[in-house]
């Protein structure tokens, strides 16, 4: 079974063309132009990865980003936030607000390609260490590290952490 690729964009060309380059690697593709269309198709079938633009008629990809990360049954779903948005702290924001990567465009297909494959296998071996640990908590000196509750704690105190920072420790 292929995996299933979410993209909100609101650009038809670039939605077509990022559909059609995940299509040609073997990816199952669903395009958006706005996120009401795209939280209606949420309710009933998950994606394994979503590509979201930042720069979105209405709701724009930041608030998208917050509700997808708010919402239990999506909060764990790969994002890759794909955007003209190029300076440095546009990058920092999105990534702070929970995206596993983020793309400037114009991007090179071969780049996405690359990204969306390193996300899809970290969220892999994600999946495979929570399954497989039996124990749910490491311990080296005084931190914490709940894999089940995906948590981290430093001398009893609890330290926020967004996906992608947690990913890294």
């Amino acid at each position: 079974m292929s995996q299933k690729i979410y993209i909100v964009e609101d650009d038809a060309s670039i939605r077509e063309l990022e559909s059609y380059a995940l299509k040609s690697a073997g990816f199952e593709t669903l395009g958006f132009e706005n996120s009401r269309d795209f939280f209606a198709q949420m309710e009933g079938h998950l994606p394994d990865l979503i590509l979201l633009d930042i720069m979105l008629p209405g709701t724009d990809g930041l608030k998208v980003l917050e509700t997808i990360r708010s919402t239990p049954a999506y909060s764990k779903l790969p994002v890759i936030l794909v955007t003209a948005k190029t300076g440095e702290i546009d990058a920092v924001k999105g990534l702070d607000s929970g995206a596993d990567d983020y793309i400037t465009k114009p991007f090179g297909l071969q780049e996405l390609m690359a990204k969306i494959e390193a996300d899809l296998r970290r969220e892999r071996r994600s999946q495979y260490m929570n399954a497989e640990n039996k124990r749910s908590k490491l311990y080296f000196e005084k931190l914490c590290l709940d894999m089940r509750e995906r948590t981290v704690r430093v001398d009893g105190k609890d330290i926020d952490l967004t996906k992608r920072e947690y990913d890294i420790v």
